[in-house]
Formats: C-alpha cells, structure tokens, sequence
C-alpha cells in the first residue's frame, strides 16, 4: 500500500489556473505510474559479449546462456558428418545495484580439418566466479559427428544438452553426391537438443531442431555443409562432391532479465510529485 508523506500532507486551495495546472500534474503523475506497473520484465539480450551493469532497485536477475555450435570438418574428397549444438543453462541470481557483470558470448565454431572446432562457452560471471555458463557443442570429426554441449560441462540450476550431429553417407566404394551429416540443434530452454539427421546416398541429413537449428548437411544440391541458427546451432558437413564446404557453427547466446522492486520505483515517484505539489 503506497502512504503519502504524513509530515507534508495538507488540503490545498488553487485558483483557477493553479488547479488546472495542478490537475495536469496529478494526472501525469497516475500515468506514469501506471505505466510503471504495466512496464513489467525488462529484457537484454546479447547476441556478442559485453559488460551488464545491475540497474537501480533490481535485486533479481534470470540469466539464460546457450553455448556456441561446433564447426563441421573440413577435409575434403569425402562427405562428412555434423557438429554438436550448444547447451542451455539459467539461473535466477540475487544481485546489487551498481555491480558489472562479464557477459561472453560463445563464438560459433568454424571448419577444420581433420576437426571442426568447438563452439565457445557462454558464460555470466564476475571475476573468477562462473555463475552460469552453457558449453559450446564439439567439432564435427572425419568420421565422427560432434556431440552437443553438456550438462556437465554448464553451470546453472536448470541445464540441457545439445543436440549431436547427424552422421555423414559413405559407404565401401561411395561415389559423389553422397550427403554429409545435419548439424545439432542447440538446447530448447526445456529439454535437449535435437539431433542432426544422417545423410543419404544423394542428400544431406536435416540440422537438429533447437532454440537454433542446426545446419543441414550437403547432399547433390546444395553441395555445401550449412551454417547453424543462432542462438548455438552445429554446422552441417559436406558432401562428397568437389569443392564442397562444411558449414560452421552459430554463435551462442545470453539473455537477462529482470524487474525494478516496484515499491521503490513508485515511492520514488510519489517524492517527485510530492515535492513539486507541496513545495
């Protein structure tokens, strides 16, 4: 319940143009306040890493984080199998006005040969101290697809897995067109990660769906492995035919938000307009 200031209120007598004016006040007053109760969560996303700064009267942050995919291989004169998706981590954390916070966000990871390379990890922290972090899915191998990030390598009360990548089509004796693996899909905020479908003698496997799906793989066309869906996808391998490429991972994720204490807000309001009728 929101108490007027004892000590300072009074009936007060306007003129005709002071109650006008005063009226204009009240009534701007009741709006804002108003849109201060119907203003609700504030969110901020991060798409690359940062600083985050706690605002005034918060208290309470939800801090959700998804690693970066892994990149496909890319060695060549053969089709290759998909890259992991990135994990999902959150936490709600009791916070200080006024403290900075690390915000690093997982880079996607990019073919290579005989390995692709892993997603980064998404991480929120201060200093040293992790307080949540979602890990970056593994490489796509030669033959190995990669695995998606883990729970045991996130920190966080809730966590789930990526999606592992698809296997690639090379049987004894392969021709071209035969279809590279799809990549993982990154961790939904309420379960793992898909994983990426197998490759077929003349197409690549589907990317694993996920908060970001992963890349399909390359099959006859398009030839070329492709790139994960932010946030944390695993990109696709490619196809046995020559000159294709492998897709890379997508970068992960950080999301925070939160909600300014509401009596705070509304008793600093209530100085504001106080002060300026009651002078």
């Amino acid at each position: 319940m929101l108490i007027p200031k004892p000590a300072r209120f009074r009936f007060l007598c306007f003129n005709g143009a002071d109650f006008h004016f005063a009226s204009i006040v009240l009534i701007s007053a009741l709006f804002l306040l108003m849109k201060t109760d119907l203003s609700g969560q504030i969110v901020q996303t991060f798409n690359a890493s940062g600083t985050f700064t706690v605002p005034p009267n918060v208290t309470q942050l939800t801090v959700q984080a998804w690693g970066g995919g892994g990149g496909a291989s890319s060695t060549t004169l053969a089709s290759r199998p998909g890259a992991g998706g990135g994990a999902y981590a959150s936490s709600v954390l009791s916070v200080v006005s006024g403290q900075t916070y690390t915000v690093t966000v997982g880079n996607g990871g990019t073919p290579a040969s005989p390995v692709g390379n892993a997603g980064g990890n998404s991480v929120f922290s201060m200093g040293a101290t992790n307080y949540v972090l979602a890990a970056g899915g593994s490489g796509g191998g030669d033959v190995t697809p990669g695995a998606g990030g883990t729970i045991a390598a996130s920190i966080g009360t809730i966590r789930h897995a990526g999606g592992t990548g698809g296997l690639r089509f090379f049987p004894a004796g392969a021709a071209a067109n035969n279809g590279g693996g799809g990549g993982g899909g990154s961790a939904f905020t309420g379960a793992d990660g898909n994983n990426g479908g197998n490759g077929t003698v003349t197409t690549g496997g589907a990317g694993g769906t996920g908060t970001g799906t992963g890349g399909a793989g390359g099959g006859t066309s398009p030839v070329n492995g492709q790139a994960g869906v932010a946030p944390g996808g695993g990109g696709g391998g490619r196809s046995f035919n020559v000159g294709a490429l492998s897709g890379a991972g997508a970068a992960g994720r950080v999301v925070i938000s939160y909600c300014p204490d509401f009596d705070a807000e509304i008793n600093g309001l209530t100085d504001i307009f106080l002060d300026a009728l009651l002078p």
